[in-house]
């Protein structure tokens, strides 16, 4: 893995082509209805591959964001007075 920096951070991650053609291939089959496995199989390798490539001060901002829960869509509170 080669990862270059500029202005301090990290904004390019190079990934081995082996493993670019595993990811799509998983992304792929997970979609099809003859796949040897459940989704979850693919979707963990998939996870677990592109974690791999992130840089560590992307993994703490990652890290963050699922405890912060940021994936999920904001909430509007309504409160009826009638």
């Amino acid at each position: 893995m080669s990862i270059r920096e500029t202005e301090d951070c990290l904004d390019t991650v190079m990934v081995n082509i082996y493993d670019l053609f595993d990811l799509c291939c998983d992304a792929y089959v997970a979609g099809l209805e003859d796949a040897p496995f459940p989704n979850n199989f693919y979707l963990d390798r998939i996870k677990n591959l592109a974690y791999g490539y992130l840089p560590s001060s992307q993994k703490v901002l990652f890290e963050a964001y699922l405890d912060n829960k940021d994936y999920l869509p904001p909430t509007e509170i309504i409160i009826d007075t009638h």
